[in-house]
């Protein structure tokens, strides 16, 4: 059954979606995708993905090049502010799970603990600076629980300085960092429009060689170079109280 919640991107939409992804990395699945497409245009044209449709991508896609070429300063300041991040965030997701790892068993048997759990691991990367603090305090509140050869020490005093860093990233960041992101704004806003061609016209090809059965073609029209930065794999829910 055909449905979903639809609305329209503004300037804001496409920046921050553009700001997950490398530049360099988006001209690259720009360009693959542009490549099946015209491939597959004679099917596609009947899911409103023909000839005028991809010239108008194939238009977008070229100036995203030449704003690259012409920004290399802003890239890379793009580059490594992403790279930051994801380093952050991954070990802030690993923080997470270690310690619903250590707590998880002892939530099957103690109703408070199930209770700390539900309450206090975060459920994405906006609430991970502080989840990772409060994670930590649990720790420490059900030290009597956990395994004996669990380094719960490292992870509790590393808890205040990394959810510092995260929120420096993904909160309220410093006058530096917006500095960096006012700079590549422009390159933010150009890859968020072409990451949201590319999505969907993958969505939608995906749909369509279901219609026919085709799984190889369906496969083909998935991400190869667009890894969020920020799409961690998030903790298991805790067992209920």
């Amino acid at each position: 059954m055909a449905g979903g919640k639809f609305r329209v991107l503004d300037e804001g939409d496409y920046v921050r979606i553009g700001r997950g992804f490398h530049s360099d990395d988006v001209a690259k699945e720009a360009a693959e995708a542009m490549e099946r497409w015209r491939k597959d245009m004679e099917f596609l044209r009947g899911w409103g993905y023909g000839a005028k449709t991809l010239a108008a991508f194939v238009v977008l896609a070229e100036a995203h090049g030449k704003l690259r070429a012409a920004r290399p300063e802003a890239i890379s300041a793009k580059s490594n502010s992403l790279e930051e991040r994801t380093q952050l965030i991954e070990e802030g997701w690993e923080q997470v799970n270690k310690t619903v790892g250590a707590l998880s068993l002892a939530a099957t048997r103690v109703p408070e603990i199930a209770a700390d759990l539900n309450a206090t691991v975060p459920t994405d990367d906006a609430a991970l600076s502080a989840g990772v603090k409060a994670m930590a305090k649990l720790l420490t509140k059900h030290a009597a629980e956990l395994d004996e050869e669990f380094d719960a020490a490292s992870i509790v005093a590393r808890a205040d300085v990394l959810g510092d860093l995260l929120a420096a990233q993904i909160g309220a960041v410093g006058s530096a960092k917006q500095a960096t992101k006012d700079d590549t704004r422009e390159i933010d806003l150009m890859d968020g429009q072409v990451v949201v061609v590319i999505r969907s016209l993958n969505k939608t090809a995906r749909k369509a060689f279901r219609v026919l059965g085709n799984k190889v073609k369906v496969q083909e029209y998935h991400y190869n170079h667009l890894a969020r930065s920020m799409a961690k794999a998030k903790p298991e829910p805790a067992p209920g109280a």
